[in-house]
């Protein structure tokens, strides 16, 4: 008798019948059963979450320590890619210009312009395309020197974006035998989920600067090649599409984007901090995003995505 009654307290608790919804989580329509299945996806990994998921059309979100400020690694990428891409609206930079790569630009980390000799002559679409399809580190620190992180912070600043900042460079390439201490430490970016998601928004509302310059950001954020987060288990459906920017660093994983379905636009954004364990993370926010996806488009009609 007893084990019967332990069994069938066990199964209640696995249910989730039990368990209330996670503290600092909102979803809506609320939907408990949601919350607790993204808590516990999160918490298998040991790492600190921060998720905001929107479906556009619908309204529908799910969104969980929402305004920590969270490190971005290469996400804030993103940062340097918004100005380079304002100043090309306000004609005072083409994205056919072509910049030259110096030995003093290489960085140590991701990348495909370090594979070159210095001398290499790439269009501004070119490094700003490399930047964020393959996170190129040596782009970034090209963008990071022209740009400078004081002009894209007012920038952002002025765009309405109070969290959202570019912090550092990347390290050098040279020398080697210093690059692990050089990256110690170190902070390339920074924001609250729910402002780089409100940056995912107004980029496919076309009200970042304007209808314009939002689609060019899209278009050069569009089929980044690193794919196993949040994506992972979506990717090869059919009529998917994917607009984002991912980012490594010693206990951080980030993912971030745009994803168009049938079903419509969906803004998604997981930020982990103290990750012991970077493949689990990478699994928990597949995980979550196959989740939310699956459980809201059970509900959503087919509709055309505002981004394509």
């Amino acid at each position: 008798m007893f084990r019967l009654v332990l069994l069938a307290l066990i199964a209640l608790l696995s249910s989730g019948c039990v368990t209330s919804r996670p503290s600092g989580m909102t979803v809506t329509p609320q939907d408990d059963s949601l919350a607790r299945r993204v808590a516990a996806l999160a918490g298998s990994s040991g790492a600190h979450f921060g998720i905001v998921i929107e479906h556009l059309e619908s309204g529908r979100r799910l969104a969980w320590n929402e305004d920590e400020r969270f490190e971005l690694a290469s996400v804030a990428k993103v940062g340097l890619l918004t100005e380079a891409v304002a100043r090309i609206r306000e004609g005072k930079l083409t994205l056919s210009e072509r910049w030259t790569v110096e030995k003093n630009d290489l960085a140590a980390g991701s990348g495909l312009l370090d594979e070159f000799d210095p001398g290499l002559t790439p269009t501004v679409r070119d490094i700003l395309r490399v930047m964020i399809a393959v996170s190129d580190n040596t782009a970034a620190n090209i963008v990071y020197d022209r740009m400078t992180p004081a002009a894209v912070n007012v920038r952002l600043e002025s765009l309405g974006f109070r969290t959202l900042r570019v912090l550092s460079r990347i390290p050098d390439r040279e020398p080697k035998e210093t690059v692990n201490s050089r990256w110690k430490g170190l902070r390339l970016g920074e924001a609250s989920p729910a402002e780089l998601a409100l940056f995912y928004k107004r980029m496919a509302t076309g009200s970042l600067f304007d209808p314009e310059g939002s689609k060019l950001i899209y278009e050069l954020m569009k089929t980044p090649r690193s794919l196993d987060r949040l994506m992972r288990f979506i990717r090869d459906r059919e009529g998917v599409t994917w607009a984002g920017k991912s980012g490594t660093m010693d206990g951080v994983r980030c993912d971030s984007g745009i994803l168009t379905t049938s079903k419509g636009t969906f803004v998604m954004v997981a930020l982990a901090s103290r990750v012991p364990d970077g493949p689990r993370a990478n699994t928990a926010m597949a995980e979550i995003a196959r989740a939310v996806v699956d459980t809201w488009s059970r509900a959503l009609p087919d509709v055309t995505p505002q981004l394509r």
